[in-house]
Protein backbone atom coordinates (compact mmCIF):
# COMPACT_ATOMS: atom_id res chain seq x y z
CA UNK A 1 0.00 0.00 0.00
CA UNK A 2 2.90 2.36 0.73
CA UNK A 3 4.06 2.02 -2.88
CA UNK A 4 0.63 3.06 -4.16
CA UNK A 5 0.65 6.17 -1.98
CA UNK A 6 4.22 6.97 -3.07
CA UNK A 7 3.26 6.80 -6.74
CA UNK A 8 0.15 8.91 -6.08
CA UNK A 9 2.27 11.44 -4.16
CA UNK A 10 4.76 11.75 -7.04
CA UNK A 11 1.95 12.17 -9.58
CA UNK A 12 0.19 14.75 -7.41
CA UNK A 13 3.46 16.58 -6.71
CA UNK A 14 4.21 16.85 -10.43
CA UNK A 15 0.63 17.90 -11.23
CA UNK A 16 0.58 20.62 -8.55
CA UNK A 17 3.99 21.88 -9.67
CA UNK A 18 2.96 22.07 -13.33
CA UNK A 19 -0.40 23.68 -12.55
CA UNK A 20 1.39 26.21 -10.33
CA UNK A 21 3.59 27.34 -13.21
CA UNK A 22 1.33 27.32 -16.27
CA UNK A 23 -0.59 30.50 -17.09
CA UNK A 24 -4.22 30.74 -16.03
CA UNK A 25 -6.67 31.31 -18.88
CA UNK A 26 -7.76 34.94 -18.74
CA UNK A 27 -11.47 34.12 -18.76
CA UNK A 28 -11.28 31.25 -16.24
CA UNK A 29 -13.19 31.81 -13.00
CA UNK A 30 -11.18 31.70 -9.81
CA UNK A 31 -11.41 28.10 -8.61
CA UNK A 32 -13.89 25.43 -9.57
CA UNK A 33 -17.50 25.19 -8.49
CA UNK A 34 -16.63 23.10 -5.42
CA UNK A 35 -13.87 25.53 -4.38
CA UNK A 36 -16.25 28.45 -4.80
CA UNK A 37 -18.84 26.65 -2.65
CA UNK A 38 -16.26 25.87 0.06
CA UNK A 39 -15.09 29.47 -0.05
CA UNK A 40 -18.64 30.76 0.28
CA UNK A 41 -19.46 28.30 3.09
CA UNK A 42 -16.28 28.68 5.17
CA UNK A 43 -14.93 32.11 4.22
CA UNK A 44 -18.10 34.05 3.44
CA UNK A 45 -17.52 34.75 -0.23
CA UNK A 46 -16.60 33.12 -3.52
CA UNK A 47 -13.69 35.50 -4.03
CA UNK A 48 -11.46 33.24 -1.90
CA UNK A 49 -11.94 30.13 -4.07
CA UNK A 50 -8.37 30.40 -5.36
CA UNK A 51 -7.06 30.20 -1.78
CA UNK A 52 -9.23 27.13 -1.19
CA UNK A 53 -7.71 25.51 -4.29
CA UNK A 54 -4.20 26.19 -2.99
CA UNK A 55 -5.04 24.83 0.45
CA UNK A 56 -6.74 21.67 -0.87
CA UNK A 57 -3.95 20.90 -3.37
CA UNK A 58 -1.24 21.11 -0.72
CA UNK A 59 -3.37 19.31 1.87
CA UNK A 60 -3.69 16.44 -0.61
CA UNK A 61 0.09 16.49 -1.11
CA UNK A 62 0.64 16.51 2.64
CA UNK A 63 -1.79 13.66 3.24
CA UNK A 64 -0.28 11.55 0.47
CA UNK A 65 3.21 12.36 1.75
CA UNK A 66 2.35 11.09 5.22
CA UNK A 67 0.53 8.02 3.90
CA UNK A 68 3.55 7.21 1.70
CA UNK A 69 5.54 6.45 4.85
CA UNK A 70 8.90 7.12 3.22
CA UNK A 71 11.62 5.13 5.01
CA UNK A 72 13.24 8.24 6.50
CA UNK A 73 12.08 8.64 10.13
CA UNK A 74 12.78 12.35 10.25
CA UNK A 75 10.50 12.88 7.27
CA UNK A 76 7.60 13.06 9.72
CA UNK A 77 9.03 16.40 10.83
CA UNK A 78 10.75 17.62 7.68
CA UNK A 79 8.18 16.34 5.14
CA UNK A 80 5.48 18.90 5.88
CA UNK A 81 8.11 21.60 6.25
CA UNK A 82 9.60 20.70 2.86
CA UNK A 83 6.16 20.78 1.23
CA UNK A 84 5.38 24.11 2.88
CA UNK A 85 8.66 25.54 1.59
CA UNK A 86 7.94 24.10 -1.86
CA UNK A 87 4.55 25.84 -1.82
CA UNK A 88 6.22 29.14 -0.99
CA UNK A 89 8.86 28.58 -3.70
CA UNK A 90 6.16 27.78 -6.28
CA UNK A 91 4.30 30.93 -5.34
CA UNK A 92 7.52 32.94 -5.65
CA UNK A 93 8.21 31.30 -8.99
CA UNK A 94 4.89 32.56 -10.26
CA UNK A 95 6.17 36.09 -9.76
CA UNK A 96 8.90 35.38 -12.31
CA UNK A 97 6.34 34.52 -14.98
CA UNK A 98 4.73 37.30 -16.97
CA UNK A 99 1.31 35.62 -16.92
CA UNK A 100 1.21 34.93 -13.15
CA UNK A 101 1.80 36.93 -9.99
CA UNK A 102 3.02 36.11 -6.51
CA UNK A 103 0.45 36.19 -3.71
CA UNK A 104 1.57 35.86 -0.10
CA UNK A 105 -1.84 34.60 0.99
CA UNK A 106 -1.57 31.77 -1.58
CA UNK A 107 1.81 30.86 -0.08
CA UNK A 108 0.20 30.74 3.38
CA UNK A 109 -2.62 28.56 2.00
CA UNK A 110 -0.02 26.23 0.45
CA UNK A 111 2.00 25.93 3.66
CA UNK A 112 -0.98 25.50 5.97
CA UNK A 113 -2.58 22.96 3.62
CA UNK A 114 0.65 20.92 3.54
CA UNK A 115 0.92 20.92 7.33
CA UNK A 116 -2.73 20.07 7.97
CA UNK A 117 -2.78 17.41 5.24
CA UNK A 118 0.34 15.76 6.67
CA UNK A 119 -1.17 15.78 10.16
CA UNK A 120 -4.35 14.25 8.77
CA UNK A 121 -2.34 11.52 7.07
CA UNK A 122 -0.56 10.73 10.32
CA UNK A 123 -3.91 10.49 12.12
CA UNK A 124 -5.14 8.01 9.48
CA UNK A 125 -1.97 5.91 9.92
CA UNK A 126 -2.43 5.94 13.70
CA UNK A 127 -6.08 4.90 13.45
CA UNK A 128 -5.31 2.08 11.01
CA UNK A 129 -2.50 0.77 13.21
CA UNK A 130 -4.75 0.98 16.25
CA UNK A 131 -7.53 -0.94 14.49
CA UNK A 132 -5.06 -3.62 13.41
CA UNK A 133 -3.73 -3.90 16.95
CA UNK A 134 -7.25 -4.30 18.36
CA UNK A 135 -8.09 -6.95 15.75
CA UNK A 136 -4.96 -8.92 16.57
CA UNK A 137 -5.64 -8.81 20.31
CA UNK A 138 -9.28 -9.85 19.89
Amino acid sequence: MKTTFRVLFIIAFLAVTIISLIPNPADAPSGGAFARWLSLFFLGGEEHADKVNHFVAYAALGGLGALSQWPVRRLAIFGPLALAIWGVVMEGGQGLLAARQTDGVDAIANASGAALGWAGGLVVIYLVLRMRSEEESA
